[in-house]
């Protein structure tokens, strides 16, 4: 009936059909109404840009939405990927944040624009490394929703930034969860299932002094479970990379082999039910030359394990009877290679949930001595 709609409504290049994306009732293929968005994306471009059209005359393309453009990279790693774990994108840009993820058949994407109030800013102020009131934080937020362009001039604006870029990532899960009730992801929990590996990009995750820092408002924003691998998109070249897919199938992935996207670390998330400073893992490194070393981890605590340049790092997992490292059971280890990262092989065993002190300076004590162990 997509022809008796057109006439009927009379909407002239502003129509756009697609093929039903709910065939069956329990089925839904929202990919079915893409090149119908596309069109009406591009369309509403061309409008709103003068010199639009005449630009994608000279190139022969179609100006593309940036997170559908990701969405293709992100599919890609995704089949490129032998271990069939999945593929994630993080985008936290400075008015919105783009999560992406696919596995196999599986795609989800969604765009969240978080709220700012006062919950927000209690929120924010509980995960600052500075003791900062949640009316401080909140105001810093008004103002930096006022002026996007706004850079951290204080330690003190840092530390809200970085706050704020966490309780993004935790609204953006949860907004992804509601659009998608398969997505397996839990408010308190977190993450439950492993992606390999989970791309960062956008401003508040790239434009940091320190990769630990990074790397840090990704564990608590996203509280993996098992074993992940986080990489950066310094240059962010995602959507450019997925823009050109139409035109050169093959540059992204000779540029993807190139090794654009820096290995940020290799996450290893012990889990267990002990009570604090318990230990709950222990670690046997091989770094391929002199003896092995080993490494306690006890609950409650972050460590590091540092690669060594140009080469890969084998570890043994020996998980407490209770402690569940990713590798099917609690209790079950096992040998890990990891490659070379920038912040190394993190030991994350803080537990989930992620058990937060409720003195507002225990709290900074607790995130400065997690970074200190991170490097940062």
């Amino acid at each position: 009936m997509a022809e008796y709609a057109r006439e009927e409504l009379d909407a002239g290049e502003d129509f756009h059909s697609a093929l039903n994306v709910q065939a069956r009732l329990e089925a839904e293929s929202l990919a079915a109404g893409w090149p119908a968005m596309l069109g009406a994306f591009s369309r509403l471009r061309r409008q709103q840009l003068t010199g639009l059209a005449e630009l994608e005359t000279e190139w022969n393309c179609t100006a593309l939405p940036s997170a559908f453009a990701v969405s293709r990279i992100v599919r890609l790693i995704d089949r490129m990927n032998p271990e069939g774990k999945g593929a994630m994108a993080l985008d936290v840009g400075c008015n919105s944040t783009i999560v992406i993820a696919a596995r196999g058949d599986d795609f989800i994407g969604a765009i969240s624009h978080p709220p700012i109030s006062a919950q927000v800013g209690k929120e924010t102020s509980r995960f600052s490394t500075l003791p900062i009131d949640a009316t401080t934080a909140a105001a810093y937020m008004f103002n930096k929703k006022l002026h996007q362009a706004f850079l951290p001039a204080t330690l003190e604006d840092l530390a809200i930034e970085q706050a704020w870029t966490r309780v993004r990532l935790h609204y953006a899960l949860r907004r992804t969860r509601e659009l998608f009730p398969w997505f397996a992801y839990d408010p308190e929990m977190g993450l439950l299932e492993p992606y390999e590996p989970v791309l960062l990009s956008g401003e508040s995750l790239v434009r940091v002094p320190a990769a630990q820092q990074t790397l840090l408002m990704a564990l608590d924003g996203l509280r993996p479970h098992g074993i992940t691998t986080f990489a950066m998109d310094k240059d962010q070249l995602l959507a450019g990379l997925g823009s050109l897919a139409d035109k050169e199938p093959l540059l992204p992935v000779q540029v993807i082999d190139s090794g654009v996207f820096a290995n940020l670390g290799t996450v290893i998330c012990a889990d267990a039910p002990e009570r604090a400073a318990k230990r709950v893992l222990t670690l046997e490194i091989d770094r391929g030359e002199g003896a092995r070393e080993n490494l306690d981890v006890r609950k409650g605590e972050i460590k590091r394990v540092e690669t060594a340049p140009g080469t890969s790092t084998r570890i043994y997992l020996s998980p407490g009877e209770l402690t569940d490292v990713g590798m099917g059971l609690p209790g079950l280890g096992g040998w890990v290679t990891v490659p070379e990262s920038e912040v190394g092989t993190v030991i994350d065993a803080r537990g989930r949930p992620l058990d937060l002190p409720d003195d507002m300076n225990k709290r900074s004590e607790a995130f400065y001595n997690w970074l200190w162990e991170l490097g940062g």
